[in-house]
């Protein structure tokens, strides 16, 4: 996808965790990329907050474990 959604949380997903934004596609995620502990999943909720100005609950952002769902997640907030 290249909408602007997709763009913005490749490009947060890859500051994040330090890897290239062409590397990323839809299910690039805990299992794929090696910096995604559970730290960093903490640090990337708060940056998709700040980028989005969302709000994630704790039970929604911890499903948030590939492009993909990160992707759906921020449609569904923004609609």
């Amino acid at each position: 996808m290249s909408d602007e959604i997709s763009r913005r949380v490749r490009e947060v997903v890859a500051a994040t965790f330090g890897v290239p934004v062409e590397s990323l596609t839809a299910d690039s995620g805990d299992q794929t990329i090696e910096a995604w502990d559970s730290l960093n999943q903490i640090h990337l909720i708060v940056a998709l907050e700040g980028e989005f100005g969302i709000s994630l609950e704790p039970e929604d952002a911890i499903a948030l474990t590939t492009v993909a769902a990160i992707e759906h997640a921020i449609r569904d907030l923004k609609a």
